[in-house]
This record gives structure tokens, C-alpha cells and sequence, in this order.
């Protein structure tokens, strides 16, 4: 069975621009590669795997998305979702152009320059690998592959909260 991983993964799913996932979809014998050499195979057949692609590791917007994630973890496992983030997604200057990312870019750099005052962080790469100007995408996929539902961000911040996702594990 899969565990849950927050490591950078190499996967099969098409390339960007070469197709898109939808909702009804199916997504069949897919398998992730972890930066630890494990392999994640999707769907699990015990539980939804909500697959999230962030921009990149440093990335301070998507940090404190994960953050928030991390700390509803309980809330997430008890309605029977594996969590499965992945780094590095198609690159797109809109991703931090958008005046819908400017707060949360504002807010969490801010965030992680305290957090690396007060030496609980370092700061990111400058030069991130996968680009610094990707786009999230979240996908939910169900036990026999289905794609019950997914969306592909228009900027930095635009992703699944956690009220959305669980709101979407009902359909």
C-alpha cells in the first residue's frame, strides 16, 4: 500500500500540453517514483488519493498551503485520503502575475523571511529546479482509478483548500 510522501516524485502522467486530466477520467496503473526510491502506485485501492502538483520545494506560497495541510492531517486520513504531493509542474509567468497571488506571495514570504530570522528555515534556492514559475494542479482520484474531480491552478495560490477537498471526497 502506498504511504503518504512529501517528497519530490517522478511520474509517468503526460507532460503538460500533451493532455489534461478531467473529471470521470481513468487514471490506471500510474506510478510514482519517490526522490527516496520508493514506488507509489495510484489509484490505492483502500482509499481516494488526493495527488497535488506544487510549483517547486522553496516555493514559499505553496509551503504554507502544505503547512495547512499538515495540520489537518488527522481531518484528512479519517475521511479516508491518501496525500501524495509531488514538485515541479508546468512553468507560467501568470503564476506569479495574477493579482489573485499577490497577498498569498506577500504572506508567505513574509512568513518564511521570519522564519529564517528566527533560524527555523533556510532560505529557498534561487534557482529552483523545475522553474520557479509553475502552476498547482490538484487531482482526486478514487479507489478504482477514477477521476471524481481536479483542478488546474491559474496562479500560485489557486489550489485546493482543505473544505474543498473534503467537500469533493462526497461525490
Amino acid at each position: 500500500m502506498p504511504k503518504e510522501t512529501s517528497m519530490g516524485l517522478e511520474t509517468n502522467l503526460p507532460k503538460t500540453g500533451q493532455m489534461k486530466y478531467t473529471k470521470g477520467m481513468y487514471i490506471k496503473n500510474l506510478v510514482l517514483h519517490s526522490i527516496a526510491g520508493k514506488i507509489i502506485r495510484v489509484p490505492s485501492h483502500e482509499k481516494l488519493t488526493h495527488l497535488q502538483f506544487r510549483r517547486f520545494a522553496g516555493c514559499p506560497v505553496c509551503n504554507l498551503h502544505l503547512q495547512n495541510f499538515a495540520k489537518h492531517h488527522l481531518k484528512l486520513k479519517e475521511a479516508g485520503i491518501l496525500e501524495i504531493k509531488a514538485w515541479g509542474v508546468k512553468s507560467s509567468l501568470r503564476s506569479v502575475l495574477s493579482i489573485s497571488a499577490i497577498v498569498p506571495i506577500f504572506r508567505s514570504v513574509g512568513n518564511s523571511l521570519l522564519q529564517f530570522l528566527r533560524g527555523n528555515q533556510a532560505l529557498p534556492p534561487l534557482r529552483p529546479k523545475g522553474g520557479s514559475l509553475g502552476l498547482p494542479a490538484d487531482f482526486l482520484i478514487a479507489t478504482d482509478g477514477r477521476m471524481v474531480d481536479c483542478k488546474y491552478g491559474r496562479h500560485a495560490d489557486d489550489h485546493w483548500s482543505i473544505d474543498e477537498l473534503l467537500q469533493r471526497t462526497n461525490q
